[in-house]
Formats: structure tokens, sequence, C-alpha cells
């Protein structure tokens, strides 16, 4: 894996989830992160139809897209599913 790859999924790691439960999967395929979710690792009552994990992932992906920047990449996100 590609160390600037690396550093931004670690970014995105870091991101804020409730209990720090950290409801996501990365998946790297040359130079493109996907992001997914994994509902069985937020399982609080708090986490109402995935809402909590969502939120989570959009911290997530904030990091991410900050450390993008920081690494001198450009990146662009595409959300899949509503």
């Amino acid at each position: 894996m590609n160390e600037h790859i690396r550093k931004i999924i670690e970014a995105g790691i870091r991101a804020p989830s409730g209990d720090n439960c950290q409801p996501w999967r990365f998946q790297v395929a040359e130079n493109r992160i996907d992001l997914f979710n994994v509902p069985d690792r937020d399982t609080s009552l708090y986490n109402y139809r995935q809402r909590a994990s969502l939120v989570a992932h959009g911290a997530c992906i904030e990091n991410m897209m900050i450390a993008t920047s920081v690494h001198g990449y450009q990146a662009k996100l595409t959300f899949l599913g509503s």
C-alpha cells in the first residue's frame, strides 16, 4: 500500500465515533479508497437506523479529505446509496 494512502486512512481512523466503535471498513484499490459501513460495530441504542454511524463516517471522510490535500493529492468524493 502506498505510504500516502496509508496516512490518509490513518487520518480517517482518528475520526470520532460513538464509543470509538469505528463502524467502518476500508478497501484500497490502486489510488482509490472505498469506505464501507459495518452496522455490527455500532449497536448502541443511539445509533437509530445507522444515523450515528453516518455521522461518524462524515467525520472520517472529512479527516481523509484534509489529509489528502496535505499529502498533495486531489480527492474525488463519490457517494453511493442513500
